[in-house]
């Protein structure tokens, strides 16, 4: 069973596909935006940006991420992510990474 109301899913399909045709103005008049906040979809979009986020910022403070590290980063939740973005701003090298990823994070 669709663990979303029926209400709620037509509503976000709906902006999904006004958002290729409709000004973003009118949809937003048109459709509530936290309604779609719960959009699997716009969460899937935000977690894809901070995880683009967090790679250019470890770019720029580590150098180049390692796969396994990468690997380990890209299973973060957005929680998780948003913690990885504020400790990385103390980070000195990759070491502070991979003590970061190491911590039980459970």
């Amino acid at each position: 069973m669709n663990e979303y109301p029926p209400k709620l899913s037509v509503s976000q399909s709906t902006a999904v596909l006004a958002g290729l045709v409709l000004d973003q103005e009118l949809i937003k008049r048109l459709l509530r935006s936290d309604a779609m906040r719960e959009s699997v979809i716009y969460q899937d979009i935000q977690q894809e940006r901070a995880l683009s986020i967090v790679m250019r910022q470890l770019s720029r403070e580590v150098g180049t991420v390692p796969p396994a590290q990468l690997l380990k980063i890209q299973a973060l939740d957005s929680t998780q992510l948003d913690n990885l973005a504020e400790a990385l701003l103390d980070f000195n090298g990759l070491a502070d990474l991979e003590t970061w990823l190491a911590q039980d994070r459970g």
